[in-house]
């Protein structure tokens, strides 16, 4: 008797603790994503969708894009879930180890250049890999930084052991004063 009321408390505490941890489950629906800040490209999206955001002035081109693997077109496949922090962070690691071979090279021309990168992150298999590379902004000196940047990033593997995913990660860049 007393091991059945051990059980049932423990049961009732554990529910408890996860609903409180990670919420409660919620139903699948379709994801509500709102269009990218036209002007910064980094800042969240509006609150409410319904609002366009600000027409910019000029936005500047893009400089530079590479798709490594192709995009699968299947529209019913769910999308990929989030890779967790450390996924990220081991990618954002390896970027740095492989651009800065471009950093020092700009750094030796006294360039001074400031770029956005957008990122996608993929982990399969058991291997992560910056998937795609797009150059969002570039200022200055960039032009030249940036093929290197978009070659060096393609070059990043990790090793990933958990659940296959996908995430995106925007990385600035700054060269100089």
């Amino acid at each position: 008797m007393a091991l059945a009321f051990g059980l049932l408390s423990g049961g009732i505490v554990g529910a408890y603790a996860t609903t409180t941890v990670y919420g409660r489950r919620q139903q699948s629906e379709p994801v509500k994503t709102c269009p990218v800040c036209p002007v910064c490209e980094v800042c969240p999206p509006p609150a409410d969708c319904a609002v366009p955001p600000p027409i910019p002035v000029g936005p500047p081109p893009s400089i530079g894009s590479i798709e490594i693997e192709p995009l699968p077109v299947d529209p019913d496949a769910p999308p990929k879930p989030g890779l967790p922090a450390t996924a990220i962070g081991l990618a954002s690691a390896g970027l740095r180890r492989e651009i800065e071979p471009c950093l020092e090279a700009a750094r030796a021309r006294s360039a001074r250049a400031s770029l956005l990168l957008d990122l996608t992150v993929t982990a399969t298999s058991g291997i992560g890999h910056i998937r795609a590379v797009d150059v969002v902004r570039a200022e200055g000196d960039a032009e030249e930084l940036a093929g290197c940047l978009v070659s060096a990033a393609t070059r990043v593997q990790f090793d990933w052991s958990q659940d296959d995913g996908e995430s995106r990660l925007k990385y600035p860049i700054k060269v100089g004063d």
